[in-house]
């Protein structure tokens, strides 16, 4: 019990010092575990480099930023149920069921990885599908894609989807 709470811990200080490197200059330096790296290069945790540096840095500003961008995948959601045919109401519904689904929350309390920021950038890459909007969806697939590499599999499903749907070439 104790190796896995501490692996927990030691994810959370190399996704942070990862951050808090970035500011300095030291792009892929790690000092806590000189020969450990997070097992996932997010690119998209550098994007938020400057949300990061606002904030003041520090575990706050790295567990909030987290907390928001999870946060907008219930937006997703509730879009999602629009487009489905549901009631603003039911959709606002599906919002409140997703903020309220307990991996959403131990994601969002937990400790900070890009698998995390995976659900709502996934939720927002199945909007754009489902609306049949191709620029956004090439703007969210780009974004799953720097998140976590094995996302690829989600956009290849989709991607077959269309195939069956039979879309146009844009989205083959």
């Amino acid at each position: 019990l104790s190796a896995g709470y501490h692996a927990e811990h030691e994810d959370d200080a190399l996704y942070h010092q990862m951050l808090y490197l970035v500011g300095e200059g030291r792009l892929f330096a790690n000092t806590i575990l000189p020969y450990h790296r997070p097992n996932h290069l997010s690119f998209t945790y550098l994007a938020l480099w400057p949300l990061y540096a606002f904030m003041g840095g520090g575990w706050l500003a790295l567990h909030v930023l987290k907390a928001c961008i999870m946060a907008s995948g219930a937006v997703a959601v509730c879009r999602l149920a629009r487009l489905g045919g549901a009631p603003a109401w039911a959709g606002a519904a599906w919002g409140v069921v997703y903020l309220a689904y307990p991996p959403v929350i131990v994601l969002t309390l937990g400790t900070v990885r890009p698998l995390a920021l995976a659900v709502p950038v996934l939720l927002w890459l199945l909007d754009a599908f489902v609306a049949k909007k191709f620029r956004p969806f090439l703007v969210w697939l780009v974004v799953a894609l720097l998140t976590r590499e094995d996302l690829a599999l989600s956009a290849m499903l989709l991607v077959s989807l269309a195939v069956v749907e039979r879309r146009s070439r844009e989205w083959i």
